[in-house]
Order: C-alpha cells, then structure tokens, then sequence
C-alpha cells in the first residue's frame, strides 16, 4: 500500500496539484474517519451517519471500511503530523516541497502500522 500511496501523491505532483493542497485534503480525510469513529461510538448508523460526518451516504460504505484500518489515536496523530509538516513547508521555503512531502509520507507511513483488518 506505502508504494501505491507514494506513486498516487507523485503522480498528484506531476500533474501540477500543490502539495499544500494535498496535505490539507490529506488532512481532511483522516478528519472525517476519525469523526465517523466517534459518531459510531455514539450510535450513529446509515444516513445519520453520513449526515452527522457531512458526508454523502452514497461514499458512507468507503469510509467506514477505511476508518476500520486506523484507530481514532492514529487518525488524529497523523492529522497533527500533517499540519505540522505544512507548518514546516511554509516556514521553509528554501526546501524542495515536493520531494521533502514524498520523503515525509515514505517516513511517516512506513513507521505507523495500521490496523489489520
């Protein structure tokens, strides 16, 4: 999955997408897995689930089978170690964007372990 992740985001890079903009939308994501665990630990099953997370129902099945792979401490980890790295990225403007981002998702991703499934 690590080699399948890296060469979707190399291929997002190539294609001219800002790679502040797929850290956000990175970030948004495991956002919403983390929201859907906690939604489902408060009883919350088909459309109102999706309406509580603000996702449409139709992807509701997707996310859930994601948010199986991550527990809610992952989930929120990786979120703060995304803003971090924009933080970092803005800050130094000197830096490779592109290549510090695919050589920080190799490093993150490879030393977390999700859930199997």
């Amino acid at each position: 999955h690590l080699a399948d992740t890296l060469k979707a985001f190399r291929n997002l890079l190539i294609r001219g997408e800002n790679v502040f903009y797929i850290i956000q939308m990175l970030a948004r994501h495991m956002r919403i897995l983390a929201q859907l665990h906690q939604a489902k630990d408060q009883g919350y099953t088909g459309k109102k689930l999706a309406e509580h997370i603000k996702v449409a129902s139709y992807f509701l099945s997707r996310y859930e089978y994601q948010a199986q792979l991550w527990s809610v401490n992952q989930l929120q980890t990786l979120v703060q170690k995304l803003y971090m790295l924009e933080r970092t990225l803005k800050q130094r403007s000197h830096l490779d964007s592109n290549k510090f981002f695919l050589n920080w998702t190799l490093f993150y991703l490879h030393s977390i372990d999700p859930i199997q499934v």
